[in-house]
C-alpha cells in the first residue's frame, strides 16, 4: 500500500518537525482550467472520467479508502450533501486510494448497508494525488471552487465536519467573498488530527 505507506511517513515527519516548533510547508497551486482538461481518471465501470467535464463546477474532492474508519464514518454525511447539492452546480467525487480493484469494492460497499456510497466513485492515481495533494492522512477532503481555488482542505474526520462544508457551499452558490478565499494559488491549508473514531452521526442539515 504505496500511499498508506507515503501518508505514514509524511504523518511521521509532520510530527517530528512539529516537535521543533514549526512546520515548512508549500501548498500546491490551485489545478487551473488547463490542467482539469488533462486529468482523468477511471471509473468503476471501466470508463474514463476526465475532470474536464467538471472544470467550472464547484468541486468536493475526497481522497478515502475502505481500509480507513474516518472516512467510513463519513459516507452517509457525503451521501446527504452530494443529495442535496448535486443539481445546484456541485460535484463530489470520492478518489479511492489503495483499496482493490473496482470490483473488490463494489463487493465491500454491497457487504455491508453503511457502506453504500452514492456519490461518484474514481481510482486515485499518481497524477491525482500530485495535482491535488500532498495527502498527509485519511481522509483528506478538498472544496474547490468554481474558478479553481482550493477555498479549504480538511485531512482526517472530525463532528461537524459536512456542516462546515455545507456553510461554505451556500456561500459560494450565493456569490459571497470568503473571508480568506484566495483569489489566485497558493491555497490555504487547515490540519486536523486523523481520528480512528468521529461521534458524528445522522444526516448533516
Amino acid at each position: 500500500m504505496r500511499y498508506v505507506r507515503y501518508a505514514l511517513l509524511a504523518v511521521a515527519v509532520v510530527s517530528l518537525v512539529g516537535s521543533l516548533g514549526y512546520i515548512v510547508y508549500t501548498p500546491p497551486t490551485s489545478p487551473t482550467p488547463k490542467v482539469f482538461a488533462t486529468l482523468v481518471a477511471e471509473r468503476f465501470d471501466g470508463s474514463e472520467m476526465s475532470f474536464e467535464e467538471v472544470a467550472g463546477d464547484i468541486l468536493i474532492i475526497d481522497f478515502w479508502g475502505t481500509w480507513c474508519p474516518p472516512c467510513i464514518t463519513e459516507i452517509p454525511h457525503y451521501n446527504a450533501l452530494d443529495n442535496d447539492y448535486r443539481d445546484k452546480g456541485v460535484n463530489l467525487i470520492g478518489l479511492t486510494v489503495e483499496s482493490g480493484t473496482a470490483e473488490e469494492v463494489l463487493e465491500w460497499m454491497a457487504a455491508d448497508e453503511t457502506h453504500n456510497i452514492t456519490y461518484p466513485l474514481v481510482m486515485s492515481n499518481d497524477e491525482l494525488m500530485n495535482v491535488f495533494g500532498p495527502v498527509f492522512g485519511f481522509p483528506t477532503t478538498l472544496l474547490i471552487d468554481a474558478e479553481g481555488n482550493v477555498v479549504k482542505r480538511w485531512i482526517g474526520a472530525k463532528v461537524g465536519k459536512s456542516d462546515e462544508i455545507r456553510e461554505l457551499l451556500d456561500k459560494l452558490l450565493a456569490g459571497e467573498q470568503l473571508e480568506g478565499r484566495p483569489v489566485q494559488p497558493p491555497a490555504t491549508e487547515e490540519v486536523i488530527p486523523v481520528a480512528e473514531e468521529t461521534s458524528e452521526g445522522g444526516r448533516s442539515s
